[in-house]
């Protein structure tokens, strides 16, 4: 069985409509699958998927969804695979669209361009996400191949459509609904790029989910 980790389901939507329902978990590519929502951020991400991996003792380990580009040649909706935290026997014979790179985590979401550069120029990092570090270290000390893949969804000279303590609740691990109203009621300049991130994924959705299965279906057995 493989475990395929998102933060949430906005990550998720397009493996979840992929999914055939069989005898408790889900067919994906072939294969057995669990699809875990971990939430938002490394603790949340560490207790969920030691959880998981205590209860299903998954072959090995898929950690997907979103992430943000550092490198200013990485576009929006690129494909990448973390080549400094995933397990060279599943980064063989990936398919070559999904580039390898290397990732970094970060405790909160880098919003701002600024933001973004200044952990380029630390870290020379591609791609930044919240969660793929603390899931890395829970495999190594499981001793469980990882690989980490991901859809670039903000290129580095992009700004987050919302600042992050506006749009989450990482205590509650939940969409700051009334917030994000409030926001939006004082900033109105922010709803056009709002507007153009919610129409763009159903397409990043669709494409990541499209990318997973076949690497799902292709991965050899570690």
């Amino acid at each position: 069985m493989i475990l395929i980790t998102f933060a949430v389901p906005q990550e998720s939507r397009g493996v979840v409509a992929r999914c055939r329902r069989a005898a408790g978990l889900s067919q994906f590519g072939g294969q057995e699958v669990f699809v875990l929502h971990t939430g938002m951020g490394g603790p949340a991400a560490e207790k969920a998927v030691r959880k998981a991996i205590e209860e299903f003792q998954p072959a090995w380990v898929l950690s997907s969804g979103f992430a943000g580009g550092l490198d200013p040649q990485i576009r929006a909706g690129a494909l990448l695979a973390s080549a400094n935290s995933s397990s060279p026997s599943l980064l063989k014979g990936l398919p070559p669209e999904i580039a390898r790179a290397a990732f970094c985590s970060t405790e909160r979401p880098l919003d701002t361009p600024a933001a973004k550069a200044a952990q380029f120029g630390k870290t020379g990092a591609a791609a930044v996400d919240l969660e793929s570090a603390s899931i890395a270290a829970i495999c190594q000390g499981a001793d469980i191949p990882l690989l980490v893949l991901r859809l670039v969804s903000d290129a580095a000279d992009e700004a987050l459509p919302l600042p992050s303590t506006v749009a989450y609740d990482f205590t509650r691990q939940r969409i700051r609904h009334l917030a994000i109203a409030g926001h939006l009621a004082t900033h109105p300049w922010r709803i056009p790029a709002l507007a153009r991130f919610v129409r763009q994924l159903p397409g990043w959705q669709e494409k990541l989910a499209a990318a997973l299965e076949a690497v799902v279906q292709k991965a050899p057995q570690p």
